[in-house]
């Protein structure tokens, strides 16, 4: 995706990412192993390391 806009395109991959956190909040899949995170009150709670407790999925 990143190669395609910035490559392919003409280099716009940091509008379009703006773009697709305007549409869809703060946390953007950007491809499948990958997020782009726009809000760093997030990052801890995507990120926590293994010594943090974290909830359980039900």
């Amino acid at each position: 995706y990143e190669f395609w806009y910035d490559v392919v395109t003409e280099p716009e991959y940091t509008f379009k990412i703006s773009r697709l956190h305007k549409e869809y909040g703060p946390i953007v899949r950007i491809n499948p192993d990958e997020i782009h995170i726009v809000d760093p009150d997030f990052y801890d709670t995507v990120y926590a390391s293994s010594r943090r407790k974290r909830d359980k999925w039900d």
